[in-house]
């Protein structure tokens, strides 16, 4: 189950073995690395306000 304590809207996923990533609303961020037993969540400063297009487009800058 995710939890994140805040109501969040999920939009954007990616996979690669056991890495996932999560954006949704709010410039919300989920990271896990083992497949998705744990996760950390971040909000991302100055994506609060924008598509998920940007956070994926985020998210793919911090994969590589």
């Amino acid at each position: 189950m995710l939890a994140h304590g805040n109501k969040t809207s999920f939009r954007g996923l990616c996979i690669k073995e056991n890495v996932i990533w999560v954006s949704g609303s709010g410039g919300t961020v989920g990271k896990s690395t083992n497949g998705g037993a744990t996760w950390e969540w971040h909000t991302v400063a100055g994506y609060e306000k924008m598509s998920s297009g940007i956070l994926r487009r985020w998210m793919k800058k911090q994969r590589s």
